[in-house]
């Protein structure tokens, strides 16, 4: 059971950034890398994916899936995979809401949460889903120098 994200400053700076830019509407990518042992998963890319329901909802989100196919081609043979998606929660906290628990499809993908505050993203926050859609559990994250 994986107990830590191991991720850069510049990684999280980019989720941030990604959080705001798209604020009113919730941001979303994806998380790339591995397995540091058995209970740390190692971030070593963040990689942007448009909200393809921004323009019907701000408080829902679903990554483009072409971002997705593209992603999952070009690490294919390589020692990284998806470890998980980041999303963000306009003026609402960083925490799986019950449309985030029911729209979670791949338990085995960790969930990064960021809150932004009028404009502002806060510190994210990261998650396992379990796989009944109804429980979770915070997992914490270790800020790394490259």
């Amino acid at each position: 059971m994986i107990s830590r994200i191991d991720i850069t400053k510049l990684s999280l700076d980019r989720v941030k950034i990604s959080a705001e830019n798209c604020y009113p509407s919730e941001a979303c990518g994806f998380l790339v890398g591995q397995l540091a042992s058995p209970k740390v998963v190692e971030v070593i890319r963040v990689v942007e994916a448009k909200n393809i329901l921004a323009a019907e909802s701000n408080t829902q989100f679903e990554a483009d899936p072409k971002t997705r196919i593209m992603l999952e081609k070009e690490i294919r043979g390589t020692p990284v995979k998806l470890v998980g998606h980041y999303h963000s929660h306009p003026d609402c906290a960083a925490i799986p809401s019950a449309t985030d628990l029911k729209n979670c499809f791949e338990p085995e993908l960790l969930w990064l949460i960021i809150s932004v505050n009028r404009g502002k993203a806060d510190t994210p926050c990261a998650y396992q889903i379990f796989s009944d859609q109804q429980n979770y559990r915070q997992i914490d994250i270790n800020t790394v120098q490259v």
